[in-house]
Formats: structure tokens, sequence, C-alpha cells
């Protein structure tokens, strides 16, 4: 996997928020989740959130701000504790083709230098800088500004 470009926010355009907004509530109709709580992008993150439960508890559904990866998560303390949920997964890619979600494999994989290649210049120090522990660490995060 690479990161794609604008993935940190530096000089991208955000997705829609209400777009995300109607994604949590149309899991919600399929009856696969509930809806607790949605929270915008607050800068410095680069993700909106949903707070939902289902039948196993309370989570989070992340999204990026500016390119449309998603993940299911844990919090844990400044970061995220990334886990699977195959059926809000496969729910997911029928109800927004362009949303992806990402599974925990791909999440916690390390970032080596080439994952960076197709980031700008700029990002790429970004990164360098903050040095993440993963790919999740830089698609859902809020140290980039």
């Amino acid at each position: 996997m690479e990161l794609p470009e604008n993935i940190t926010g530096y000089n991208a355009t955000r997705l829609s928020f209400s777009d995300f907004q109607q994604f949590c509530f149309n899991l919600q109709g399929l009856g696969i989740l509930n809806v607790l709580e949605l929270f915008d992008c607050e800068y410095p993150q680069n993700y909106y959130s949903a707070m939902v439960s289902d039948g196993d508890g309370e989570f989070y559904i992340l999204q990026n701000c500016f390119v449309p990866l998603s993940a299911c998560a844990l919090k844990d303390g400044e970061g995220f504790i990334f886990f699977d949920k195959p059926r809000i997964e496969s729910a997911a890619s029928h109800l927004c083709e362009v949303r992806q979600f990402l599974s925990r494999s791909e999440l916690t994989t390390d970032i080596r230098p080439d994952h960076l290649k197709q980031l700008g210049n700029y990002e790429q120090k970004e990164v360098s800088f903050w040095l993440p522990d993963n790919f999740g660490g830089i698609i859902f995060s809020w140290y980039f500004d």
C-alpha cells in the first residue's frame, strides 16, 4: 500500500462531513450499528469520527478528511487500536463505492520510505519529522499542520 497524496491534509480539500454523517446513518438504517455521536474534523486532526455501538460494544468509525479511507477503532490515549468489522466493511462497500475500509493488518503495517513516494515533498518531510509507527498513525492523526 502506498499513501495517497494529500493524506495529511496539506494543501488539500476536505471531503464532505455531511457525506460521512449520511454514511454512518445509512449503516444505522441497515441495523448494523447505532450512531451515538458524530465528530467533525478539528484542527489539527485529519479525520472525521463517529462513536457507534453494536452487539460487541462501543467503538469509532474513522474517515480521513481528505481521502476516502475509513477504519474501525478504539481510542488508546492519543492514538487508536484498529480492528476489523467484516459486517460493517461489507455493508460499506455496497453503500459507497469510493470509500475504502482498511483492515487492521493494513493500518498496523510499519512505514517504509517507499510507502511515501506518492506524497508531496512537504508531506514526506512532515511524516519523517513526526515518525508515526504505521499507516494508521498517518491516515488518522492529529499532528500534521
